[in-house]
């Protein structure tokens, strides 16, 4: 995203992928389409046609064309923050639901929504992937995976590559689907955790992983582990998470059957593209990750 709010957001929905969300206590499911919700309270709605409202950040308007939506949608019971970000038509979207952990959108560690208190209203918002930003913490991996609903996609199903992340339900693990299609060869590989709950720990997900030469004059033979694996050891959704004890039993634990990732050490700026996005007066230094 090219202004400072809307890289805010955009870093906490990929915050939210990271976290590899699933609710406990019987409330709504959403749909994740792509579509906003009719009745929703609408913020932002950039760049989306006929729906489109006009962004701004103070007294500028917003120069960035990412198609985005910020609403907060009620169930009748909670209320959620709802991102879509890009178009899957374009080859990248991303869909995220996040239940409402306090009064603000927050970055940074400590709530629902992925954040606290400190750095002003915003929390961690303006940098919730490194401790530069004054958050003094490292955002990802502590907010509460079974309040939140998430897809994301790369790609189109007709295109050479697609990949699909997608937890559908505030309950289970995702299902992370990944399709290779060339002249040469196609590949499948999906690793499906979606009907095990975050507390159950022995069981594995469904892996599918398959390679075929679409070349008639390609050597080599094809490949489906169903079939032709001799053995295997799946450890894929065998983790749990329990609570924690920071706003909306936020900052819990997660526990792996065959080790895990300290996601708080990446260095994830090495992923940002400063050329990508525009500074906002404020947003210049050091830490902004943007072309003035």
């Amino acid at each position: 995203m090219s202004t400072l709010l809307k890289t805010a957001f955009s870093r906490l929905a990929v915050l939210a992928l990271l976290l590899m969300l699933g609710i406990k206590d019987g409330h709504s499911e959403f749909a994740l389409n792509f579509q906003a919700n009719p009745g929703a309270s609408v913020w932002y709605n950039c760049n989306r046609g006929s729906l489109t409202n006009t962004c701004v950040q103070g007294n500028s308007v917003d120069p960035e064309k990412t198609p985005f939506l910020q609403e907060m949608v009620y169930d009748g019971s909670a209320n959620y923050y709802h991102l879509i970000i890009g178009d899957p038509a374009t080859g990248f979207a991303q869909e995220t639901y996040i239940r409402q952990g306090s009064a603000y959108f927050q970055g940074g560690t400590g709530s629902s929504s992925a954040g606290n208190t400190a750095n002003g209203g915003m929390g961690g918002g303006r940098g919730p992937l490194d401790t530069e930003t004054g958050t003094g913490a490292v955002g990802t991996g502590t907010g509460n995976p079974t309040r939140s609903q998430i897809r994301q996609v790369m790609g189109t199903p007709d295109a050479e590559f697609y990949q699909e992340f997608l937890k559908s339900s505030f309950l289970t693990k995702p299902k992370v689907t990944q399709n290779i299609t060339t002249p040469e060869i196609a590949t499948v590989f999906i690793m499906d955790m979606s009907a095990i709950n975050y507390s159950t720990h022995s069981i594995a997900g469904t892996v599918t992983n398959t390679l075929r030469f679409t070349n008639p004059n390609a050597s080599g033979g094809n490949f489906d582990m169903a079939t032709d694996k001799q053995t295997s050891n799946v450890t894929g959704g065998r983790y749990t998470w329990s609570t924690g004890f920071s706003s909306g039993q936020s900052n819990g634990t997660y526990s792996y059957a065959d080790g895990g990732a300290p996601l708080s050490t990446v260095d994830w700026k090495a992923f940002y593209n400063p050329t990508q996005n525009t500074c906002w007066s404020y947003s210049s230094g050091p830490n902004a990750f943007c072309t003035p």
